[in-house]
C-alpha cells in the first residue's frame, strides 16, 4: 500500500510539473513516469542509489549524443561508424564495469539522441537530448522524493531486522541441540536448514550499501558493519552444517555441551 501510494503521489506531482513547465508542449513526457517506476526500489537507500545512477547515465549519454550530432552529423561516412563504436563500447562496459546500469542507460540515451538521418536532424536531436535530460530530472526528483519522505522504508532498519532474524535462527538451533543432548530427538525437526539459509549474504551487503547511501554517516563504520554481517553469516552457515551433518545428536560434544 505504501509503495502504491508513493507511486501515485509522485506520478501526479510529475504530471503537474510537466504540464506547468511545458505548457501545451512537453515532448516525451512518458520518460518522467517511466523514471518514477524505475527509481521505485525496495527501500529508500536503493531508490537513492538508482536515481543517482539514472541521472549520471542520462547526462553522459545525452551530453555525448548532443556533442556527436553537432560535430559529426554532416559527415555520414564518419558519423554512422562512430555511433556503432560508441554503442558497442557502452554495452561492453555495462557487462564489465561496477556500474552496469549507468553504462546501459547512457548507451540507450545516446541512441535516442543520435538516431537521426545522416546529414539532417541536428536541431531535433539536440532538442531530444535536452528534453530527455529535463524529463529524467523531473522523474528522479519526484520519484526519489516520494521514496525518501512519504512513508519510507529505511534500509538500516531492514538490515538490523534481517541480522536479528538470522541470529534468532541460530539461537533456535543451539537450543534444539541442547535439548537433543538431553535425549529429546524431536527438537531438530522443528529447525530446518532451508529456514536458516533462506537469506544469503549478498542480500545483507546490498542492504548495507543502501543504508550507507541513505545515511552517509554510516560509512565511517563500514568495516565494522561489514565484519558483523560476515560473522553472522558464518554463524548461520555453521548452524546449517550442524543441522544437516549431525541430526542424531552426535555433534553435541563438539559444541562443548556437558551431560
Amino acid at each position: 500500500l505504501r509503495s502504491a501510494l508513493r507511486i501515485t503521489v509522485s506520478a501526479l506531482i510529475a504530471v503537474l510539473v510537466t504540464v506547468t513547465a511545458g505548457g501545451d508542449y512537453f515532448p516525451h513526457g512518458h520518460w518522467t513516469i517511466v523514471t518514477i517506476f524505475t527509481v521505485r526500489q525496495a527501500d529508500a537507500g536503493a531508490s537513492l542509489r538508482k536515481s543517482i545512477q539514472r541521472v549520471i547515465g542520462t547526462l553522459i549519454g545525452g551530453g555525448l549524443g548532443i556533442l556527436v550530432v553537432v560535430a559529426f552529423v554532416d559527415i555520414p561516412a564518419f558519423y554512422v561508424p562512430l555511433l556503432g563504436a560508441v554503442v558497442a563500447v557502452g554495452i561492453f562496459a555495462s557487462f564489465t564495469t561496477s556500474a552496469p546500469y549507468v553504462m546501459l542507460l547512457g548507451s540507450l540515451t545516446f541512441v535516442l539522441v543520435t538516431f537521426v538521418p545522416p546529414g539532417s536532424g541536428a536541431p531535433e536531436a539536440v532538442e531530444t537530448g535536452l528534453w530527455r535530460i529535463l524529463a529524467i530530472a523531473i522523474g528522479v526528483i519526484c520519484g526519489t522524493g516520494a521514496q525518501l519522505f512519504l512513508w519510507p522504508d529505511d534500509p538500516e532498519a531492514k538490515l538490523r531486522a534481517a541480522l536479528a532474524g538470522r541470529l534468532a535462527s541460530v539461537t533456535k538451533v543451539m537450543r534444539a541441540l541442547a535439548i537433543l543432548e538431553g535425549g529429546d530427538s524431536t527438537a531438530l525437526s522443528q529447525v530446518t536448514a532451508p529456514t536458516l539459509a533462506g537469506d544469503d549474504l549478498s542480500t545483507q551487503l546490498d542492504l548495507l550499501a543502501n543504508a550507507e547511501a541513505r545515511h552517509p554517516s554510516l560509512r565511517r563504520r563500514h568495516t565494522e558493519q561489514l565484519a558483523l554481517i560476515v560473522e553472522v553469516d558464518r554463524l548461520v552457515t555453521t548452524a546449517v552444517w550442524l543441522v544437516n551433518g549431525a541430526p542424531d545428536g552426535a555433534i553435541a560434544p563438539t559444541l562443548g555441551f556437558q551431560s
